[in-house]
């Protein structure tokens, strides 16, 4: 009976089908196909299947809507997605991989710069560049580097976003009702006088770990606006575990804020975070308001084991709180004034920094690895240190 039921399930097990490799080059004749347009335009990629680029550069939009690992087997300093001066570099429809590359070049009157995602299956941006975009649309929430469409999902990770700009977010936006998840991505020197929110604008729910929002500038936000789940302000949830908030500027003489702006509602939870010498008129570091919807509704933060520089009135902090108005002791932080800030820094703690040590080891999440964003391992030492960067020799360095 055993013997029988084993040899009927032997058919089925044989006919499974089995995932495909193909490749790509610039050159005909060297692989499989001659762009990554053409490889998913072809009926022979279907879901499942890994596209690997060799290095070159592959010029125009591209649009991925099939459930594929595209991989960029040389990295992104060989291997370069442009759109030369046209619209978005790089749709997601699907629930596909994405790593490797530099997302580059559009310039055209669309609203989504880099990388528009629309899935709702989870999508995986890993190990790229997405810079140099600069969408002039002005339809909806126009953003030059990553845009998360309303209900879509994405998992963000060691990405570095930079020096794209829009008439409204530079770096990342994520619509309402979304869900993602960023670690270890650079989000810095975004935006600039015409972007309203340099770094971040995030509707829906999410967490950020290991994350750094450096050098950005809005005339707005300079770093995040929380809009508290647009549009349903009560509903949505945020976690910033082990981040850098730094050196970014609202740079409007009124009302502009550097650091966070929460705005209407949701519960935000802060641990092991350094949010700090932001720059704004009516808020460094943090500010609240409840005046963008009707009727408003004002959110939670729940923030401790961090290191607020100048915290905003009615900031409850609890109690492993660092000291405000303290230095936060880096080795080479962003210069930030009311005119923009600078772009690069490097965020690691000095050996004498008030952030090393001072973490709650409790909550560095359990599911994510124990590296910070430079891909050294945490603790250090007896405890996590406060933000994305730990203190450590060079003997200690993975790579």
């Amino acid at each position: 009976m055993h013997a029988f039921a084993t040899l009927a399930i032997l058919p089925v097990l044989a006919l499974a089908p089995s995932a495909d490799t193909y490749t790509v080059h610039p050159t005909p004749g060297v692989a499989d196909f001659l762009s990554p347009a053409a490889a998913l335009a072809s009926p022979l990629v279907v879901d499942g299947d890994r596209i690997e680029v060799l290095p070159g550069t592959y010029v125009g939009s591209l649009l991925v809507d099939k459930a594929v690992r595209l991989v960029a087997v040389a990295g992104p300093a060989f291997t370069v997605l442009d759109a030369a001066g046209g619209g978005t570099v790089v749709t997601i429809t699907a629930g596909a991989t994405v790593r490797g590359f530099t997302i580059t070049g559009c310039g055209a009157f669309v609203t989504v710069g880099g990388v528009a995602i629309t899935s709702t299956a989870p999508v995986r941006l890993a190990e790229n560049v997405i810079a140099g975009n600069h969408p002039v649309g002005d339809v909806g929430i126009p953003v030059g580097g990553v845009w998360l469409a309303a209900g879509a999902t994405a998992r963000l990770r060691a990405n570095e976003i930079r020096g794209n700009t829009s008439l409204s977010v530079g770096g990342f936006f994520a619509g309402p009702t979304s869900a993602f998840e960023l670690f270890g991505d650079r989000i810095h020197g975004n935006g600039g006088a015409p972007t309203i929110t340099g770094g971040v604008l995030l509707g829906g729910s999410g967490r950020l770990v290991n994350v750094q929002i450096t050098g950005n500038h809005g005339s707005g936000i300079g770093a995040m606006f929380w809009g508290g789940g647009i549009p349903s302000p009560a509903g949505a949830t945020l976690e910033l575990r082990s981040c850098t908030i730094y050196g970014n500027v609202g740079g409007s003489p009124v009302g502009s804020v550097g650091g966070i702006f929460l705005d209407d509602g949701g519960l935000v939870t802060v641990r092991n975070t350094l949010l700090h010498s932001n720059v704004g008129s009516a808020g460094g570091d943090v500010l609240f308001s409840s005046d963008f919807f009707a009727p408003p509704v004002v959110g939670v933060l729940d923030v401790d084991a961090s290191m607020i520089g100048m915290p905003a009135p009615g900031l409850v902090p609890g109690p492993a709180m660092l000291p405000p108005f303290a230095p936060a002791g880096l080795v080479a932080p962003v210069s930030a004034t009311p005119f923009g800030p600078a772009p690069f820094g490097d965020f690691r703690p000095l050996a004498t920094s008030l952030l090393r040590d001072a973490g709650l080891d409790a909550d560095f999440p359990a599911d994510l690895p124990a590296i910070d964003a430079l891909g050294l391992t945490r603790f250090f030492g007896p405890a996590l240190d406060v933000g994305a960067l730990e203190y450590a020799p060079a003997r200690v360095r993975r790579y």
